[in-house]
């Protein structure tokens, strides 16, 4: 049984410097994907493709949810898909919080800790990731795959909220998914692998604007601060404690 199990964007690479879709698209949903065959669906790929239809309709938005694997981390990811535009604010195990901002041909990070920041242009960038839309599309990319099963567990209260749980499995783990039946936005994902990770978001809205700047940190980056290596600066106070 084949099944694609989904990371967190912020886990993989931290900072979670996101963005997502083509500024022509008003969804962060993958391109050029097989087309999903709605006929014949359980009850779970019914709850999955509820999930991902939710997220192509999303244009801009704010989430805030919290990481538990190798280290644990709260997360607030800001996206607007119809710019191609994203920002991150990842607040680790280690001191500060990373603040990390995306675009088509940029990509800022500054750290308050180190009061450091890094400025680098991009090229041949097509789709950014948040992590919304990985999860959106590694789902979308199972509904696709005749060879993928998903499993309806039934219904089960989270923080509160009365969600409906789904389940795959693989080869070498499991991952379980826990959707809002009210709205069919995910409250919950649980990856039982090798690479543990649980994942928890207890707020998301669509936002209608942003404030000009806000997807180049100009808010939150100081006059003070320098320009440098932050991942070096990291290393080097590890290497000194």
């Amino acid at each position: 049984m084949k099944m694609i199990p989904v990371f967190c964007f912020s886990v993989m690479m931290l900072p979670a410097m996101t963005a997502c879709g083509d500024p022509e698209e008003s969804n962060g949903s993958a391109e050029g994907g097989e087309e999903i065959d709605t006929d014949d669906l359980n009850e779970a790929e019914e709850v999955a493709l509820e999930f991902v239809e939710y997220v192509e309709g999303v244009n801009r938005y704010r989430m805030e949810y919290e990481i538990e694997g190798t280290e644990a981390m709260h997360v607030i990811e800001y996206a607007d898909l119809l710019e191609g535009f994203s920002r991150s604010e990842t607040d680790g195990e280690e001191d500060g919080i990373v603040y990390s901002a995306m675009g088509d041909e940029y990509s800022i990070t500054y750290h308050d800790h180190f009061n450091m920041y890094n400025d680098e242009e991009l090229s041949g960038v097509e789709d950014n990731v948040t992590d919304l839309s990985l999860w959106a599309t590694t789902l979308e990319a199972n509904l696709s795959d005749e060879d993928a099963t998903l499993t309806y567990e039934g219904e089960e209260e989270v923080d509160g909220v009365m969600t409906h749980r789904i389940s795959s499995n693989y080869d070498d783990g499991e991952s379980i998914y826990w959707f809002d039946q009210q709205s069919s936005m995910l409250v919950k994902y649980s990856l039982q692998r090798d690479l543990e990770q649980d994942v928890t978001i207890f707020d998301f809205e669509e936002i209608d604007e942003f404030e000009d700047g806000f997807f180049e940190l100009e808010d939150m980056i100081p006059d003070d601060a320098e320009e440098g290596d932050i991942t070096e600066a990291i290393a080097e106070e590890q290497g000194n404690e």
